[in-house]
Order: C-alpha cells, then sequence, then structure tokens
C-alpha cells in the first residue's frame, strides 16, 4: 500500500490478504485508488479481486515482497474532466520522480512490475457538462515489464459505447511525472463503429454525431510543461 501509495501519488487501500505458498501468490479484496479530491471524493479505481505474483525466497527470509506479476479483475474506473478541459487521470504518478536522492531500493520511481493484467474492466468517462457517464466495458488490458520510469508494451481492447470494438497494441511510458496526459505512447490502432455522440470525448452541446471506423498509427510525444 505504501509503495504504490507513493509511485501513484494517491491513496492505495488493499482489503484483506493471503498467500500460497505453492503458487507464490498473494490475493487480496477490495482494491482501491482514491481520485484527485479536486474532482471526486470517491475512488478513482476500485476492484473486489486482486492477485499479486511474488518471489517466495525473499519474502520468507527477509519479508521482501518483490512483485512479479499483478492482475486485477472487474476494476470499475471513473474518468472525470472539469470546465478547463483538465482529466482527474492527470495527476497520478505525480511524485514517481520526488524520490531521486533516495536510495535506489527506496524509489518509488524505479518501481517495475513484470506483468499487468487487466481483466474484464469497465471505464467510465465523465466530461464536463455531461449528464451521465458513457461506458466502455468488457476493458482486457496486459502491459509488460510495467514501470513507471520507462517506456513499456501494452495491448488494450475493449467494448466501446454504441456497440463498437477498439484494440490497441504498442508502447507507452516514461509516465509523465508532471502531468499524466502528456504521456508519450506509440501504437496501432483499430477502431470499429465509434459512435462519436456517445464517446464521451465530444461537447454534448457541440451536435457532433456519427460512426467512425479508423486503423492508424497513434504517436504521442512527451510534453515538458
Amino acid at each position: 500500500e505504501a509503495i504504490a501509495s507513493q509511485a501513484l501519488g494517491r491513496k492505495v487501500q488493499i482489503g484483506n490478504l493471503s498467500f500460497s505458498l505453492l503458487s507464490g501468490s498473494l490475493s487480496a479484496d477490495n482494491l482501491s485508488i482514491a481520485d484527485d479530491p479536486r474532482f471526486s471524493p470517491s475512488p478513482f479505481l476500485t476492484a473486489s479481486d486482486l492477485k499479486v505474483g511474488v518471489k517466495v525466497w525473499p519474502l520468507i527470509t527477509s519479508k521482501q515482497i518483490e512483485v512479479t506479476s499483478i492482475a486485477i479483475n472487474k476494476p470499475v474506473v471513473h474518468l472525470i474532466s472539469n470546465a478547463s478541459n483538465q482529466w482527474n487521470f492527470s495527476t497520478l504518478a505525480a511524485n514517481s520522480n520526488s524520490t531521486a536522492n533516495q536510495p535506489a531500493s527506496q524509489q518509488t520511481g524505479n518501481l517495475t512490475v513484470g506483468k499487468l493484467d487487466v481483466n474484464h474492466g469497465e471505464v467510465t468517462i465523465l466530461p464536463a457538462g455531461a449528464k451521465a457517464p458513457s461506458v466502455y466495458s468488457d476493458v482486457q488490458m496486459e502491459a509488460k515489464k510495467l514501470s513507471l520510469a520507462s517506456a513499456f508494451p501494452v495491448t488494450l481492447a475493449m467494448n466501446l459505447p454504441g456497440g463498437g470494438t477498439m484494440k490497441l497494441s504498442g508502447t507507452v511510458g516514461p509516465v509523465n511525472s508532471t502531468n499524466a496526459t502528456f504521456t508519450p505512447v506509440e501504437a496501432d490502432v483499430k477502431i470499429d463503429s465509434f459512435d462519436i455522440a456517445k464517446s464521451g470525448l465530444v461537447d454534448p452541446s457541440s451536435g457532433m454525431s456519427g460512426l467512425v471506423d479508423l486503423t492508424n498509427h497513434l504517436s504521442a510525444a512527451n510534453a515538458k510543461d
């Protein structure tokens, strides 16, 4: 909890833990990551089921947790923007590089996870002025060699509001410690039947609507400000 909270710059809470020696894994319930209080008092992410793969020998001999994998089942993430077009996820990992003068063992910016799996997730998007959130369902994500300080490979698939689908494959990172919105991305994207009006990404008052199919390469560089 402490390492994750410092790395993300948000309070992370984990419920009851159980450990399996045979599988070398920790199971937990009731994962919660707090939101930026400027946007919402409710959690940014919740999940009822979390599994963490760990190296058994360091845990037994020195009580050190070395994470090899994380699997989050059925998480719900809430994305919210305000009237200034700022998003609540922009401050994630805002303190990830603030530990540069600490020993390497304590630097959360160097925190790495061999593999992260997100299964059957849900993302709600609520832009400023919207009356109800748009829901992106059955989110499946896999990230390997996950690190806040370097680029890592990611695959992502989800169902879009209105019945469309999206698939993404590429690299993300390093995470921008000033504003996570500016984190670099290099990925191939395929979108089928993207409903503009139901996406939650367009101002409802704009009157824009229609279905979009897209196959393209996304390249977003790391902004410095």
